[in-house]
C-alpha cells in the first residue's frame, strides 16, 4: 500500500493523540476517492467525534469556537460574499467590528481562503470555527430561506410587519433572516436568467417580481401571496444594500449594489419610487467588466 502525505491537519491530530497511524491512512486514502475535507472525513468515519475534533483545533490554532444558531448574523457581513462562494468554502459571515470581518468557518487550515477573503472584502478576517454541517445548514437559511419561496413565506408565518409604522421606521432584525433570504433569491434569479433588469412592484394583495429578459419583461418567479405584506421590509432590504435612506418613502432615491457572480463582477443600480401600494424597485444590471472603456472607446 502506498504511504500518502500526511496533511497538516493529520499531523496536528497524530501528536495530540487523536488519531493513530492506521486510521490517518485509511482517511487520507478515502479523501482521494472523494476529495472530502479532511476533517469530515474522519467525522463521518467515526474515527473522531465533531465536538473533539472542534475543541482540538480550537485550543491547537487559538481560534474560538462559536455557535452559530444562537449568532444574530448581521446583512452587510452576507453582502460582502456571494453565496456560491460561502457555500463552496464552508464560510458563514457574521459581521463586521471596526473593518474586521468576522466569520465562521470549518476549515481553518485552509490559509488560502481566509487571504481570498480578506482580498475580496479589503478586511482582515476574524476566523471562528463551527461544524461543517452547521454551516451549511445556516448558509441555505440566510442566502435561501431553506431551498425555495415557499420556506421563506413559512418562516414569515406569524410574523407581524412593521411597514404601516406612523413614523416610518421599519424594524428588520425580527425578520432579517427570511426578508435576506428573498432579497438574495430575487438577485441570483435575475442572474441565473441573464436578465437586464429587476422591477419589483407591490401590490394590493401581491407582490410582483419581473424580470427583463431579452428586452421582454416576464413573471419567472412567484412570490407567495403571504409574503406580500411584507413588501415594505423588502424594500428596505434593497435600500440598506444601495446605501440609501430607509427612512424616506415619499421620494425618489438611486443607489449601487455591487454583486459577484462567478467570476463576474456586477453592478446593479437601484431606483426606488413611490407608488399607491408603497414603493417600486427597478434594478438595472450591468457587467463591471463592459462598462469599463478606455479614451479610445469613446
Amino acid at each position: 500500500m502506498a504511504i500518502i502525505k500526511r496533511m497538516k491537519l493529520g499531523e496536528m491530530l497524530l501528536e495530540g493523540g487523536i488519531l493513530n497511524d492506521a486510521q490517518l491512512q485509511l482517511a487520507l486514502e478515502e479523501q482521494l476517492k472523494t476529495h472530502k475535507r479532511l476533517g469530515e472525513i474522519l467525522v463521518d468515519m467515526r474515527m473522531v467525534d465533531q465536538d473533539v475534533l472542534i475543541d482540538f483545533l480550537s485550543k491547537q490554532l487559538k481560534i474560538p469556537r462559536i455557535a452559530l444558531p444562537e449568532v444574530e448574523i448581521e446583512p452587510s457581513a452576507l453582502d460582502q460574499l456571494p453565496a456560491e462562494f460561502c457555500r463552496k468554502n464552508l464560510v458563514c459571515p457574521i459581521a463586521i467590528e471596526n473593518n474586521k470581518y468576522k466569520i465562521a468557518l470549518a476549515d481553518p487550515m485552509n490559509i488560502f481562503l481566509i487571504d481570498e477573503i480578506e482580498h475580496r472584502t479589503g478586511m482582515k478576517v476574524v476566523p471562528n470555527l463551527e461544524a461543517a454541517q452547521i454551516i451549511r445548514s445556516t448558509l441555505e437559511k440566510v442566502y435561501s430561506g431553506g431551498g425555495n419561496l415557499d420556506d421563506v413565506a413559512h418562516e414569515l408565518k406569524g410574523q407581524e410587519s412593521s411597514g404601516s409604522d406612523e413614523d416610518g421606521a421599519i424594524d428588520l432584525k425580527q425578520i432579517e433572516g427570511p426578508i435576506v433570504a428573498l432579497a438574495h433569491q430575487i438577485i441570483e434569479k435575475a442572474l441565473q436568467e441573464k436578465a437586464s433588469d429587476i422591477h419589483i412592484e407591490p401590490g394590493e394583495k401581491s407582490l410582483r417580481v419581473r424580470y427583463r429578459v431579452d428586452g421582454v419583461l416576464t413573471d419567472l418567479l412567484k412570490i407567495p401571496p403571504s409574503i406580500q405584506r411584507f413588501s415594505s421590509e423588502l424594500v428596505s432590504r434593497f435600500k440598506l444594500m444601495a446605501n440609501m435612506d430607509i427612512s424616506e418613502r415619499r421620494l425618489p432615491q438611486d443607489g449601487r449594489i455591487r454583486v459577484t457572480h462567478g467570476d463576474r463582477s456586477l453592478d446593479l443600480r437601484v431606483n426606488t419610487m413611490p407608488v399607491s401600494k408603497g414603493e417600486k424597485v427597478c434594478m438595472r444590471i450591468l457587467d463591471a467588466a463592459s462598462t469599463k472603456l478606455s479614451l479610445k472607446d469613446r
